[in-house]
């Protein structure tokens, strides 16, 4: 019988970067994410290991469970990461594919690779799942990030995530304005590598204990904010620190100057998905970023799960 495993995608509202330096961040759980399931069968000491996307298979390989090791591989995916990732599982759970009568995984993505809803962090969690480890250690040892990610998988509702000297923060909050009719996600059309971008921010920038105390608060305050001035008034503080800590040029200030709102990103800058936040009606905000060669566009609440805090 087949075992199933579900981790949600995620959305990170605040705190790019920071996050990494123990800033507090505003993170969302959303209603697309990935699925794995697990077959067992007469064959013995290999996975056959696939990935899909729209019933389209784009990673397909053989892996021997003895030593973890790809013998057949079509290469439309990351081998190594995949190799890594079980070879972490082992090292954390040493029963982990003790059984050799393994011979299916298949993974099931909800959402384009492309776009940074966590293809990878769904993965790890998933895979801690099948492993019974934990997965933020899972995710320390083959990531730099934050784990905010890891966080959103398995979360029900939009938390405020901070990594502390003493352990992770991960508090449930009820992000679900009223004036979230107003606010859109808007693909740029640029994927960014997590961890290329990880690795930048940490070469290149050293964030001040002040910088990062005010985006916490930010973060607190937009957590909270019902209304919409506000809220779009710290959006726009938000991007405007965060360009002083980076010293790169929003993505507002870069492409969209005359647009009628407030544009942040979501993540690392320059890519994947940026949030929108603007009083001007739908079809009017569709044909601007239509007009920008932009199509992919959803609704807050299309995406985005805002569950209430029990």
């Amino acid at each position: 019988m087949a075992q199933s495993f579900y981790s949600k995608g995620k959305l990170l509202i605040t705190a790019e970067y920071l996050v990494l330096n123990g800033a507090k961040a505003l993170a969302v759980p959303l209603k697309l994410g990935q699925k794995m399931t697990v077959e067992r069968g007469e064959t013995n000491n290999f996975i056959r290991w696939k990935s899909f996307f729209n019933n389209k298979c784009w990673f397909n390989s053989t892996i021997l469970i003895d030593s973890i090791r790809i013998t057949n591989n079509m290469d439309f995916g990351n081998v190594d990461y995949i190799r890594n990732l079980l070879l972490a599982a082992r090292k954390l759970n040493p029963e982990f594919l003790s059984e050799k009568n393994l011979c299916a995984v298949n993974n099931f993505l909800e959402f384009s690779p492309d776009w940074g809803f966590g293809s990878s962090s769904t993965l790890i969690s998933n895979l801690a799942y099948w492993a019974n480890i934990d997965p933020f250690e899972l995710n320390n040892i083959v990531s730099n990030g934050s784990g905010y990610d890891i966080a959103c998988a398995r979360a029900k509702t939009p938390i405020v995530y901070q990594n502390q000297a003493e352990g992770r923060l991960i508090q449930p909050v009820n992000f679900n304005p009223p004036f979230s009719e107003n606010l859109y996600l808007v693909w740029l059309g640029n994927k960014k590598s997590t961890e290329q971008s990880i690795g930048w921010y940490l070469k290149h920038n050293r964030p001040s204990q002040i910088e990062i105390d005010s985006i916490s608060e930010i973060t607190e305050k937009i957590s909270f904010e019902s209304d919409f001035v506000l809220f779009r008034k710290m959006l726009s503080e938000h991007n405007l620190l965060m360009e002083k800590v980076l010293n790169v040029t929003s993505v507002q200030n870069q492409y969209f100057t005359d647009f009628d709102g407030i544009i942040k990103p979501l993540g690392a800058w320059g890519g994947d998905f940026v949030l929108v936040a603007s009083e001007k009606p739908e079809s009017e905000i569709r044909l601007y970023f239509e007009s920008k060669g932009l199509t992919t566009l959803f609704k807050w609440h299309e995406l985005v799960i805002d569950e209430i805090v029990d």
